[in-house]
């Protein structure tokens, strides 16, 4: 339901932008981020006028992902729904590294996560001293 693309306005100046199922859009020039590609869920990855690899969230955060070197250049080029962006990083040599970032878990599912493991570890004690 969602293109992302660039179009040529009146003044022949170029944008890069998202097109959404109801037929609205949205301007990427005036943020300066060059989208590359989009998953099912609207998250995008590119690059921000100051090349480095970005993702823009649902919600219209934009986050600048680490680089092999803070100084060099970086590019994300394409994202799974499960939320992997694969790209490139140079380092401080300026040679260029495939590069993948994967999603950190939020607190919070971290927090659920230990919570069950100590249940189902309390749940399986138990049941080994009943025995």
């Amino acid at each position: 339901g969602q293109i992302i693309g660039r179009t040529v306005d009146s003044l022949g100046f170029l944008h890069y932008v998202l097109w959404n199922a109801d037929l609205s859009i949205v301007d990427f020039g005036i943020e300066g981020f060059i989208p590359y590609a989009i998953n099912n869920a609207g998250q995008i990855v590119g690059q921000t006028a100051d090349k480095k690899a970005a993702l823009r969230d649902t919600d219209g955060s934009l986050t600048v992902l680490p680089g092999l070197d803070a100084l060099a250049q970086s590019q994300a080029l394409g994202i799974n729904d499960a939320g992997w962006i694969v790209g490139y990083s140079f380092d401080a040599s300026y040679n260029s590294h495939a590069v993948l970032w994967q999603p950190v878990p939020e607190p919070s599912s971290l927090l659920t996560l230990a919570g069950g493991l100590a249940g189902l570890g309390g749940f399986a004690l138990r049941r080994k001293r009943s025995k």
